[in-house]
């Protein structure tokens, strides 16, 4: 079993890009992600998912997520300890990334603000509707935000999580595009892996500062 670095491509519109859908195989916009992952010598993988393996009626951040679980579940065999990462805006900064990360312990990258902003509640009605959501919501405003971009750890728990995960999306987020990832992301790890939550640095740089000079830090995330 190797150690891996694995992003994401999908053939589906992005509300972030303004709805359009970019070509999976135009390898130019994924070129610092890929560059900086040689330079340090990881292995990684870009999967790229056509419209054909898409699942209907979940928008891109929720298939990401099931995609993500269906591959790993079935390639369990070939993974030890792995990063779940965007390809976009994500630069690998050093080596040694999978000797830092402990096995009981999950790595998730985080934001620049806190749960309680308008971008968050916007787009996760179709969560917020239930009293689940809402209560939890409500009494945890203030946490950091962790998002999908950096998702790191042993195979098992990584998979756990996004079992979870998409256990939420698969019940509740079917034809809704503000079934945010993100937000059923930070309910998870918040509820159930907060004693083993890894963010910030050194696992991750500051988001948006674009630190791409940091030598503490082993990913910048924008």
């Amino acid at each position: 079993m190797d150690n891996y670095i694995l992003g994401m491509r999908l053939e589906a519109t992005d509300f972030q890009r303004e709805h359009i859908i970019i070509d999976i195989n135009d390898e130019s916009i994924e070129s610092d992600f890929v560059n900086s992952c040689m330079k340090y010598n990881y292995n990684y993988k870009i999967l790229r998912q056509n419209s054909n393996t898409l699942y209907n009626n979940y928008n891109l951040g929720q298939n990401k997520m099931l995609l993500f679980r269906d591959y790993l579940k079935k390639n369990r065999h070939e993974y030890n300890k792995i990063l779940l990462s965007d390809v976009f805006d994500v630069v690998v900064l050093k080596e040694g990334l999978f000797d830092y990360i402990d096995d009981t312990k999950l790595y998730i990258g985080d934001g620049d603000r806190n749960l309680g902003i308008r971008w968050i509640k916007n787009n996760s009605n179709a969560l917020l509707k239930h009293s689940i959501f809402e209560n939890w919501y409500n009494l945890n405003l203030d946490k950091s935000i962790l998002n999908t971009g950096l998702i790191a750890g042993n195979i098992d728990l990584v998979i756990d999580l996004l079992d979870k995960m998409c256990d939420i999306i698969t019940k509740y987020c079917e034809n809704y595009d503000e079934g945010n990832d993100i937000f059923i992301l930070n309910y998870i790890c918040y509820n159930y892996y907060n004693d083993i939550l890894i963010h910030g640095s050194p696992f991750n740089t500051e988001f948006r500062k674009k630190d791409h000079d940091n030598k503490e830090c082993y990913l910048a995330h924008k």
